[in-house]
């Protein structure tokens, strides 16, 4: 289970060998420690007994700090999770080399394919609109920028790193043009706005991107990578980069699918004091957490999305240290 804090004024206190939390005083929720994988505060104000922290690091439970802009602040967790130091190491060393081209090929082109699927997921339904033929040819234009990223061959990642962003880029401008057409007779989306934003649906996807952050920022600690040490998104005090990279892979199977059926059901995202309110941030939150437990085929088998996350960042290690094979996620559609 993983345990979200997102409204002020809530408390995280240790009751026995259970988690408590109230709001405003008040009990609204006691879970048993060992029922608990991560918990993250995504609000200001609130208040996390250091009784809590001890208990959760015997029992390998992770507490991470974020922000509605997807940045993580601060991330708590034992030393006990880190992995060898061989596959760190080679992770540093993998900048230098061909291996950093090669992920980063991995994970863009698994990128722009969920962003293709997903705006070919919202046809299905929508064969007999006037925008299908617009959102279908959106979504082939998507689909055309896989094999320029597959195209790019450097020595290394500052070789070509620009390459990638600039192809990155253009791809993403398409899908969010499609993303708006799904979305247009619902609300009044302006595109794809990250920084100081006050449109709601863009502070839905923000907002679903910090909880999906969460998660990827988690797996990476458990598969012992160094979370600074990005490989498109370059290293910076403060900056998990890697979290930054991983994320591109799940944000359109896990966020944007959730954000967009939500929206298209006739929900309309509310704000308050600037921030989505209770309910928007409930509904959405409930829907991520649907995503993250929906089964998708990975490597021959069903999982759910978020153990694909777990098992993605070790796979991810082990290419590293052992160089084996590595192969990004794609959703279905």
């Amino acid at each position: 289970m993983h345990v979200i804090i997102d409204d002020y004024g809530m408390g995280v206190y240790k009751k026995s060998e259970r988690v408590v939390i109230k709001k405003q005083g008040k009990v609204v929720d006691e879970i048993p420690f060992f029922e608990i994988e991560d918990i993250f505060f995504v609000t200001k104000g609130a208040v996390l007994s250091t009784d809590v922290i001890e208990e959760c690091m015997k029992h390998g439970i992770q507490i991470h700090l974020l922000d509605y802009r997807q940045q993580p602040i601060a991330s708590v967790y034992s030393p006990m999770l880190h992995a060898t130091v061989k596959t760190r190491r080679e992770q540093i060393l993998s900048l230098q080399d061909y291996r950093s081209v090669e992920m980063v090929k991995e994970f863009l082109t698994a990128k722009i394919t969920n962003q293709y699927r997903v705006l070919k997921y919202y046809l299905k339904s929508r064969k007999e609109t006037d925008e299908y033929e617009s959102i279908n040819m959106l979504a082939e234009k998507v689909f055309e920028h896989v094999l320029l990223i597959q195209k790019i061959q450097g020595n290394s990642i500052a070789d070509v790193r620009d390459k990638f962003f600039a192809i990155e880029g253009r791809a993403a401008t398409f899908y969010w043009d499609g993303v708006q057409l799904i979305l247009q007779k619902k609300v009044d989306f302006p595109g794809r706005e990250q920084r100081g934003t006050q449109d709601p649906v863009n502070m839905m996807f923000n907002y679903g991107y910090a909880i999906l952050g969460g998660y990827v920022q988690s797996a990476i600690l458990r598969a012992g990578l160094e979370p600074f040490a990005g490989l498109l998104h370059t290293d910076r005090p403060g900056k998990s980069s890697l979290q930054y990279d991983l994320i591109e892979v799940f944000r359109q199977p896990v966020v944007d699918r959730a954000v967009i059926s939500i929206v298209t059901k006739g929900f309309h995202p509310v704000l308050e004091e600037g921030q989505l309110d209770l309910k928007t941030r409930t509904r959405l939150r409930d829907k991520i957490f649907e995503r993250l437990d929906s089964h998708e085929r990975y490597n021959g088998k069903r999982y759910t999305i978020k153990t694909i996350i777990q098992m993605q960042t070790r796979e991810l290690a082990s290419y590293f240290r052992e160089n084996k094979p590595y192969k990004a996620f794609v959703g279905s559609w």
